[in-house]
């Protein structure tokens, strides 16, 4: 896919979240934002997306990212070395230590791996380690109370929890 930037933010937070079972309704656009309307836009997996934040930065975000590399950048080398890790290999290592632009990253690597865990969104399952059995049955009433449901009226919120579908 080409790398379309039609903004510096023009990524959304949620965006990262998308996959075969969870699609997003950007109500600015009215698009419907699956993992291949992600890899048009961006160019890269939507799991990428932190490691594009944390490289680029998001001002609306607070993340300054490494200084001196913008968007552009960041996605050229999130599809040359698959992630930032990626970018710790040996042979990208001795590689990237070879540009001046690069070895910014390199020299800022443990700010952008704090950057990196600070904008990666947590999954379902990732949820289940945090809420225990009382407070899932309280989530699940709480949901229940609000009803959200699709064209044929099925309760999206309650069979999505209920499935245990990771985001």
């Amino acid at each position: 896919f080409p790398v379309t930037i039609k903004s510096q933010n023009n990524y959304k937070d949620l965006w990262q979240l998308v996959n075969d079972r969870v699609i997003i309704l950007d109500f600015k656009t009215g698009d419907f934002v699956n993992s291949s309307y992600v890899e048009h836009e961006l160019g890269i997996q939507n799991s990428l997306i932190p490691d594009l934040k944390s490289l680029s930065g998001d001002a609306s975000d607070n993340i300054p990212g490494v200084k001196g590399i913008g968007e552009k950048t960041s996605l050229q080398y999130l599809v040359k070395y698959g992630n930032i890790q990626g970018m710790l290999a040996n042979s990208a290592f001795s590689e990237l230590a070879k540009s001046k632009s690069s070895v910014k990253v390199l020299d800022s690597f443990p700010e952008v791996l704090a950057y990196y865990r600070i904008t990666k969104l947590p999954s379902l399952a990732d949820m289940s380690l945090v809420l225990n059995s009382e407070e899932k049955t309280q989530l699940l009433e709480s949901i229940d109370k609000t009803v959200v449901k699709d064209s044929m009226g099925i309760h999206l919120l309650r069979d999505f929890v209920d499935s245990g579908v990771r985001l």
